[in-house]
């Protein structure tokens, strides 16, 4: 652990004023008027907006206000990105403009979910429909990854997405698929808007490269591409939330389960190219997305038998009781006539059978029903035990002897008295004991204070002294930020979930509430609190401790 400087300061973000639309009032802005909210970001804010002249809706992308330059900065190059890439598998964008000097981007609305809703709705989908949805997602890739355009007076080839996820593909009702949200795009040849050490992006689906904060290329695109598609086949993530150290650890490794044995029958050529851009090693990739969908253009056309992408999906919306749950075709009649003409003979076949059956066997049929049942059961853990209060200068009363001395008891009033005085010895004794404590570690770690003494307590990992001392310190960012990781560290979980941790964002603290959050059994809590331990710098520690703390510890 590194020791904070007395100048250093840990990131505090001052509350700044917000006074946003909430969605509910027809307020103009852009080229029509706010017609309702459709999402919330850390950064933004998306409203549906109708445009009277042209009877149409569009979408208005609104910046969150923000003291920070590098939100702003973001947003515009994503307005910049986004508008230069004119693809049918990219949202559109319109125009850029201020309401109430807040930046907005203008784009096409898409009536729609997000490809994070289809699976949730759906589950697992056939073969054909997630080679379908690749297909699309991989040819706005393709196009993204080697289109020329300007940006800020240079020129460049190729624009990497580096947050590849389900909630940034749009799924229309006609089996349209839009890839959105450029906001920490950049060109394939600079490192736009990078801090270093930082990493940006989503933790399910960011490459190993990109945890490890290494350069990247469009292979980092394709990786989390293959983590879309292995959710679209399974109907879960490539690694699950069991335990935010595992995920950090399978990453780097590329242990994972196989898609066979998610599920035996799919197709085996599509499971073998989802997990080729799994490959923890880039270099095992495909080298380029053009290459990725060549190669998934020819595994889709066995599967869909000459059908378009969008086709395909229209049909999956429409009727997905039509489709075969092993994915390896579409068994959707091509006409009512030829339904009808299917089940009549199945009944058919099915009364000859019985006819059969029950002449072999007397007229006694025999059935059996074996129903095979995949269960995914999350054993959270339980939370931690609580310390049990123990209450001090209790009466012990005995019974049950014939010659037990009777007492009268003292009068009410002199009983509070009598416990009063107890409780206030009890508490100068404490408190003495405390003092004592206190000195007696100030000793021990050579500190003329209880800040220096905690400090020096915390760079040797002696938690519980650290946590102690630091209590006594007096409260400003970085003290507040050591006392909480020495009391989880120390396993005090319940004092730490006390500490006042409101604007302080260090990357140490961060893995440290992932840790509690972890160990209360809030998976969702400890995964976002984790995300953030890898994304954001710290003074506590360096950025190669953290990582190992947090495939390790």
């Amino acid at each position: 652990m590194s020791k904070p400087g007395a100048d250093t300061l840990i990131e505090v973000d001052e509350d700044f004023p917000v006074d946003m639309p909430d969605g509910t009032e027809r307020i103009a802005i852009g080229s029509g008027v706010i017609d309702g909210l459709l999402g919330t970001g850390g950064m933004a804010r998306v409203y549906r907006i109708w445009n009277e002249r042209l009877e149409i809706h569009r979408a208005i992308k609104l910046l969150v206000p923000s003291d920070r330059a590098q939100s702003q900065e973001r947003f515009e190059t994503e307005a910049k990105i986004t508008a230069k890439l004119r693809h049918p598998n990219i949202v559109e964008i319109y125009s850029v403009d201020e309401w109430n000097k807040l930046p907005y981007i203008e784009m096409e609305l898409i009536d729609g979910d997000t490809l994070e809703a289809f699976v949730k709705r759906h589950g697992r989908l056939p073969a054909s429909v997630c080679a379908a949805i690749g297909v699309l997602v991989c040819r706005a890739l393709s196009y993204a990854h080697i289109r020329e355009f300007q940006l800020y007076g240079k020129t460049y080839t190729g624009v990497i997405h580096r947050d590849l996820k389900p909630a940034n593909v749009m799924i229309t009702k006609n089996g349209v698929v839009k890839l959105m949200d450029f906001g920490i795009a950049r060109p394939t040849q600079a490192g736009l808007h990078t801090a270093h050490g930082k990493i940006v992006g989503t933790l399910h689906y960011l490459s190993p490269e990109q945890i490890d904060g290494l350069d990247i290329d469009a292979r980092s695109d394709i990786y989390s591409f293959g983590a879309i598609m292995y959710e679209l086949a399974s109907g879960e993530r490539t690694f699950p939330d069991n335990a935010i150290t595992a995920v950090m650890r399978n990453k780097s490794t590329g242990t994972y389960t196989s898609l066979r044995d998610h599920r035996p029958l799919f197709d085996a050529q599509l499971a073998d190219l989802v997990e080729r851009c799994l490959h923890f090693n880039r270099d095992e990739r495909f080298a380029t997305s053009k290459e990725l969908l060549d190669a998934l253009d020819e595994i889709f056309r066995k599967l869909a038998g000459g059908r378009n992408p969008e086709d395909v999906l229209c049909d999956f919306i429409n009727d997905p009781e039509s489709f075969n749950e092993s994915g390896d075709e579409i068994v959707a009649a091509k006409s009512k006539l030829k339904q009808i003409g299917i089940v009549l003979g199945s009944v058919a076949v099915f009364v000859a059978v019985l006819f059969a059956l029950g002449s072999l066997s007397g007229g006694s049929i025999h059935q059996k029903h074996v129903v095979a049942t995949v269960h995914h059961e999350i054993t959270n853990p339980p939370a931690s035990v609580e310390a049990k209060n123990v209450s001090v200068g209790s009466a012990a009363t005995t019974s049950g002897s014939s010659s037990a001395k009777i007492t009268t008891p003292l009068p009410e009033s002199s009983a509070k008295e009598s416990s009063n005085k107890k409780q206030v010895s009890h508490d100068v004794k404490k408190q003495n004991e405390t003092v004592n404590s206190l000195a007696s570690m100030l000793a021990k770690y050579g500190g003329v204070s209880p800040l220096d003494a905690g400090m020096s307590a915390f760079d040797r990992s002696a938690w519980n002294d650290a946590a102690t001392l630091l209590a006594a310190a007096p409260a400003e960012p970085r003290t507040t930020a050591c006392l909480f990781v020495a009391l989880v560290k120390a396993g005090r979980n319940d004092e730490a979930r006390a500490v006042n941790l409101s604007g302080i964002k260090d990357g140490l603290v961060e893995l440290s509430s992932a840790r509690l959050c972890d160990a209360n059994g809030d998976r969702e809590s400890a995964i976002a609190h984790f995300q953030n331990a890898i994304t954001r710098p710290s003074i506590l520690a360096d950025r190669a401790t953290i990582m190992d703390e947090a495939l390790y510890g």
